[in-house]
């Protein structure tokens, strides 16, 4: 990430961009009927909520950024099991992994984060998990020329490989 410096003026300027309309846009992003993890709401239920709910709700949101704290029963995940593909047997359990199911209210901030300040984000270009336009064939062939590149240079590589295919799909 980039180093920011703010003096706290700055910083206050900041979590006032954090409006009832940037909420509303946060919400118009995210996916129809995407249950919260209590299971009591539906992502639509924001989606069709009064504009006085945005307000509040960014309300609630700068006071997080101002004190550092976000209520803690949001914070709680529940990991629920998603079958890998249609091809797989519903019946075995190892057709399964674990996804972790968060509070849509959390969804909401984090897609507010990225709206405002998204820019200011960035990882390593080394990093080819989770994010776009990358994938395991790049990190794959990338690891093979370097290797490819020792051996021309009289070096003999001695590579670890860890077996995650039950940690991905």
């Amino acid at each position: 990430m980039n180093n920011l410096h703010l003096d706290q003026s700055q910083s206050c300027q900041e979590i006032e961009k954090v409006t009832g309309l940037v909420v509303k846009e946060a919400v118009s992003k995210i996916k129809p009927l995407k249950g919260n993890i209590s299971g009591s709401f539906v992502s639509d239920a924001l989606k069709h909520a009064p504009d006085s709910f945005f307000h509040q709700l960014a309300t609630n949101y700068r006071s997080w950024l101002y004190h550092g704290t976000v209520t803690k029963s949001l914070l709680a995940c529940s990991f629920l099991p998603n079958l890998k593909s249609s091809l797989k047997d519903p019946a075995d359990p190892g057709s399964y992994r674990a996804i972790a199911g968060s509070s849509l209210i959390l969804k909401v901030f984090e897609m507010v984060v990225l709206l405002l300040w998204g820019d200011l984000l960035s990882s390593d270009s080394l990093q080819f998990g989770y994010k776009a336009r990358t994938s395991t064939t790049q990190c794959t062939w990338l690891v093979s020329e370097v290797v490819q590149l020792m051996q021309r240079n009289g070096i003999n590589p001695v590579l670890i490989v860890l077996d995650c295919s039950k940690a991905f799909n």
